[in-house]
């Protein structure tokens, strides 16, 4: 993949070159086996190989591994999709991108990830429209039942962080409840970072799970203000629960129990006109917010209606008010992660 441009404007704005540590440090896992080094979108789904096929050693260490970290040191990326990935956010605080040279020597030298990112179950108690149609349940949560000893705990060995559940939602899946239990208490100084709808987020689950003081970061996937937007677009979502649960969350935050709690927001023809009552109320948690386009993932029939729906393209009739909404001042808050989508970086 051609990612000269965005390559030249990462140097233009940084003064350096682009040098992203995650290949070297990250390890994801998905409810099929297979791995990544990174969100599969944003590698356009190059895979290290199947963990239900091949060893961990084989996978973090083989041949498709080593090539794509290649790619990263030749400085071309060409395994990447930089357009849906780099933020200028990105670029000016987060060390994955701008690391110093000793941090750099270290990270490419690493023998095991320093993150985990298990999004092996796709069970979720919602049916997002622009995620799914329905509710999940994974049967085949039994395959990675009999693998958890052997090859999923072993990779922690050295891991400092474990992301859960990009799939679908850690709260409502037996799978990754057990396998939580099983990390919190064999690898004690581990931290989490979580994503969630939020809706079994509260104080019950967490304490339940060994959560409450091993938390990083927790994201939870909004996508809207108000509460007739957000029930149309999360469906069997349970507004007034997840209200209470974000306040919950914020006072954890406050109280430094967590160190980041972030609000995502997938962008959508049906939701950008509450982008900044959304962000408002994100400064009144005093908690961060992530802004992404809709993707077409195949899961939901949202898909087939994808030029009606990208109120971000050009080409759409209300292309101009969202234009204008994303302009707003308050999106310059640098606790605001825009993505490039939709505020490209020349335009920052």
């Amino acid at each position: 993949m051609d990612n000269s441009e965005i390559l030249k404007e990462v140097k233009r704005i940084t003064g350096k070159p682009l040098r992203c540590t995650v290949p070297f440090n990250q390890l994801q896992l998905f409810a099929d086996g297979d791995a990544y080094v990174c969100c599969p979108s944003l590698v356009n789904h190059y895979s290290l190989g199947n963990i239900f096929e091949k060893s961990y050693e084989e996978i973090w260490h083989g041949e498709q591994a080593r090539e794509f970290r290649q790619s990263v040191l030749d400085g071309d990326y060409r395994y990447c999709n930089l357009s849906s990935c780099i933020t200028l956010n990105y670029l000016q605080s987060d060390s994955k991108y701008n690391c110093s040279d000793e941090e750099w020597q270290r990270t490419i030298s690493r023998k095991n990830p320093k993150e985990v990112h298990l999004n092996i179950d796709v069970t979720c108690n919602v049916a997002c429209i622009m995620c799914r149609d329905k509710y999940w349940t994974m049967r085949e949560a039994e395959e990675y039942e009999k693998i958890i000893d052997t090859k999923i705990l072993p990779l922690l060995q050295d891991a400092e962080i474990v992301y859960m559940n990009g799939s679908g939602e850690l709260f409502a899946s037996k799978l990754c409840r057990t396998l939580v239990k099983k990390i919190t208490s064999q690898f004690p100084k581990i931290k989490f970072n979580i994503i969630t709808n939020g809706i079994l987020a509260d104080e019950k689950n967490l304490k339940e799970l060994g959560l409450t003081d091993k938390i990083n970061t927790v994201e939870v996937s909004v996508h809207a203000f108000k509460k007739e937007t957000y029930e149309k677009i999360v469906v069997g979502g349970d507004y007034d629960r997840l209200m209470a649960n974000l306040r919950y969350l914020s006072d954890l935050k406050k109280k430094g129990r967590i160190n980041f709690v972030w609000l995502n927001f997938v962008v959508t023809v049906y939701n950008y006109k509450e982008l900044i009552d959304f962000q408002k109320f994100a400064d009144e948690l005093d908690v961060n917010t992530r802004i992404w386009e809709y993707r077409v993932w195949g899961n939901a029939s949202l898909d087939k209606h994808y030029d009606e729906v990208a109120v971000f393209e050009p080409n759409h009739p209300e292309y101009p008010e969202f234009v204008k909404i994303i302009s707003n001042r308050i999106f310059e808050n640098p606790n605001c992660d825009i993505n490039n989508k939709l505020r490209p970086l020349s335009q920052s």
